[in-house]
Formats: structure tokens, C-alpha cells, sequence
């Protein structure tokens, strides 16, 4: 009888990874709001009026319409490879790179949250979905890992206390039965 049949299936390799939208959603709220507004938003997100190229990344809905180049091409959820927003900031698009500045192009880094956000759905979460993202990842810390089951598991986030380098440190005090320089062996 073979270990299958005596103790049945592993749940552990049967776990289901985690759900797209809420990988896609939390990437969102760590790395691609924060990228937007750091790097796009001063020609395509703060004032309406002055757009460079018609090109709105305001919102979802804005997003999509594309700008006056790219029409509904621009973003094309679950396939960063064809979206024209992912072959801009990839410079793959001769004369249209974006940052337009070379030296402010995305890193190797961020160009991988853009690539797996759009694959995973493209997901702009609603204002309240944000809010509360941000609030559950208050006192914790993300921590460098090898990867895991999912590729989800390099962005996780672990509450200080429960990791051993915040802990502190325990005082304690050398016994008194002996000779000092026995502390030292």
C-alpha cells in the first residue's frame, strides 16, 4: 500500500495560489500607485487640462481610454507583453519612451511589478480596498525570501513582533557562584 493510500492526499501541495486580483491589488497599492505617482503623474496625472499626449493616469477608467496614441491598446489586462503602457516604460517603443528622461527609467525591479501587475488583471482597487490595504500593512515588514510556492510569497509582510531581529534582547546576569573570569570561558 503505497503512503498516498494510507494517508491520503497532501493539503499542502494541493493549496490553490492566491487569488490574481488580490496579488494584482496588493502590487498596486505597494508599487504601482506609488510608481505613478512618482514618476507619471507630473505629465499625466495632476491637472486635466495639461496632459502630455492626452494621456490620463488618474484613474482606471482614464487609464484605459488610452490617450490620444493608443486608444484602448494602452492596457490590455493579463497581457503585459502587448499592452503599450508596458512597452513604454520598457523603452521598447523607439522615440516614445517613458520616463521620457533616461535617467529616470523604471529599474529592472519596478519594470517586474508593472509586468506582473498587468498579467495579473491590471486591478485598480476602489479608494476604500486601498485605504484598507494600506492600514493592514501598518508595523509589519516585508522581507527579503528566496521565493515560495507562489511568487506572491516575495512580497509578503510579517508583523514585527513575530520576527526574532525585532525582538529585544533579554538581559541576564552572569551567576555569582563562581570566579569572574569563568564568565569568560
Amino acid at each position: 500500500m503505497g503512503l498516498f493510500h494510507l494517508f491520503g492526499p497532501c493539503p499542502l501541495l494541493q493549496a490553490e495560489p492566491a487569488n490574481s486580483f488580490e496579488v494584482g491589488a496588493a502590487l498596486f497599492v505597494r508599487h504601482i500607485q506609488p510608481l505613478l505617482q512618482s514618476r507619471c503623474f507630473a505629465c499625466h496625472g495632476q491637472d486635466p487640462k495639461d496632459l502630455k499626449g492626452g494621456f490620463h493616469l488618474e484613474s482606471r477608467e482614464t487609464l484605459m481610454k488610452g490617450g490620444d496614441q493608443f486608444g484602448n491598446q494602452v492596457l490590455l489586462p493579463g497581457n503585459a507583453s502587448e499592452s503599450a503602457l508596458y512597452r513604454l516604460v520598457s523603452r521598447q517603443e523607439k522615440d516614445m519612451e517613458m520616463p521620457p528622461k533616461a535617467s529616470e527609467q523604471l529599474t529592472k525591479e519596478e519594470l517586474a511589478w508593472v509586468r506582473e501587475w498587468i498579467d495579473a488583471g491590471a486591478p485598480w482597487p476602489e479608494a476604500s480596498v486601498i485605504s484598507s490595504l494600506k492600514e493592514g500593512s501598518k508595523g509589519q515588514v516585508k522581507v527579503l525570501t528566496s521565493g515560495g510556492l507562489h511568487p506572491s510569497w516575495d512580497e509578503r509582510l510579517y508583523p514585527k513582533e513575530k520576527l526574532w531581529a525585532w525582538m529585544p534582547l533579554k538581559t541576564s546576569s552572569p551567576p555569582m557562584d563562581h570566579h569572574p573570569v569563568d564568565w569568560f570561558i
